[in-house]
């Protein structure tokens, strides 16, 4: 196993999207990074102060690219998990897109009991399930 330095190209671990059964109203996401990719990466979670914190050394595993972009773990109002799409910005490095996002009908899900420590992290609790993919953007 080999890993990446969070460069121009963050790396972290791969989730697996999960769809409804076509639906007659077409992409709900509005063309969400879920909405074509058949993976995502997930690169880092967000703390609980809402700061971008970049997965462990031994989970920066395989590098995000178009066909697995960048996602991380942030947490509902609720407290409920959820992936948002990254994004880098010039000041701060890598952290969550910082437009509202909704929940567009895809979930993610893996098996690698590293994603289920990110999971923990951010919402404190064990989870093993598929999280919602918070990837539409209404403009």
């Amino acid at each position: 196993m080999t890993t990446t330095p969070d460069t121009d190209f963050p790396a972290g671990l791969l989730i697996q999207v999960v769809r409804p059964a076509p639906s007659t109203y077409g992409d709900l996401t509005l063309g969400g990074v879920s909405a074509e990719a058949k993976q995502l990466t997930l690169i880092g979670i967000i703390d609980a102060d809402g700061d971008y914190e970049q997965l462990p050394k031994q989970s920066r595993v395989f590098p995000a690219r178009p066909d697995a972009p960048a996602v991380v773990l942030d947490r509902t109002a609720g407290g409920f998990p959820i992936l948002v799409p990254a994004s880098h910005h010039p000041e701060t490095g890598w952290g969550r897109v910082r437009t509202h996002t909704m929940a567009g009908g895809n979930f993610g899900a893996s098996s690698d009991s590293r994603v289920g420590d990110a999971l923990l992290a951010v919402s404190g609790s064990r989870f093993y399930g598929a999280v919602a993919i918070h990837d539409r953007i209404e403009r």
